[in-house]
């Protein structure tokens, strides 16, 4: 399995125990009544499909996947809790990364980029939905010609944003061999120190903070919002892990 459908589907798996147990409590609310024992059948079943989830499907899927070494870093990254696997077949934090292919092909397998534009259109598939599908309620449209409205907005907006990246706007970003450069800013894989995702917080989201030293051994950070770039942090974290263990060895 591809690396990034791997990490992909594992990410959205983490929302089945939630989606159980509110799809549960009111099925069984409405059929059995609300009261205490409302809740047995909602929390069995997220229970058990967090267990299942934790200690089957996870550890299957990571090592069926083309790269379980990089699945679990980024996983890990994402705050994902994977559970720690030994032994024979098994995969565990420290395993090598999967680099014999040709960088070239691990892009291409992925759909990743080595260079990143910036994003100055991230609302406008809203936008356009919004303004093709409020005039149909308004006028009183029936509703599966809104949802084609909507539908068709969304693609055309995606339309745009994908012209607009390709002919208007410069990459700001570069992975290289050498190192990553941001801005004017050249990081070399070796002075890369580490990387920590912020995506949650009350302040601050969606943010990479990327740990190195500078020219002078100074310890700093910059951060790099993944909702400014066309580059979400899945994309960018697989870069940063797959770009920092193969070429920090040949500086």
């Amino acid at each position: 399995m591809k690396i990034k459908k791997t990490i992909r589907l594992i990410e959205y798996a983490q929302g089945i125990p939630h989606l159980l147990f509110l799809t549960s409590i009111i099925i069984t609310g409405w059929n059995l009544g609300w009261h205490y024992l409302t809740l047995v059948i909602p929390v069995t079943l997220s229970l058990l499909s967090a267990l299942l989830l934790r200690y089957i499907i996870t550890p299957r899927f990571i090592r069926k996947s083309a790269d379980p070494a990089l699945v679990l870093a980024v996983l890990r990254q994402l705050h994902i809790d994977v559970k720690k696997t030994t032994g024979p077949g098994k995969v565990k934090s420290g395993d090598n990364f999967q680099l014999t292919d040709p960088t070239e092909l691990f892009l291409l397998e992925n759909n990743l980029p080595a260079s990143i534009n910036t994003n100055n259109l991230s609302l406008l598939p809203v936008i356009l939905a919004s303004s093709f599908v409020l005039p149909g309620f308004l006028l009183g449209i029936g509703l599966i010609f809104v949802i084609c409205l909507g539908i068709f907005g969304v693609l055309l907006a995606f339309l745009i944003k994908t012209t607009w990246s390709s002919r208007m706007e410069s990459p700001v970003i570069f992975f290289e061999e050498e190192g990553l450069i941001y801005h004017q800013l050249r990081i070399p894989w070796t002075a890369l120190l580490d990387w920590r995702l912020q995506w949650n917080s009350r302040y601050i989201k969606n943010h990479i903070f990327l740990i190195y030293y500078d020219n002078s051994q100074r310890q700093q950070e910059i951060a790099i919002s993944t909702s400014n770039i066309n580059c979400d942090r899945i994309d960018f974290l697989m870069l940063l892990n797959y770009y920092k263990e193969k070429y920090r060895r040949h500086e």
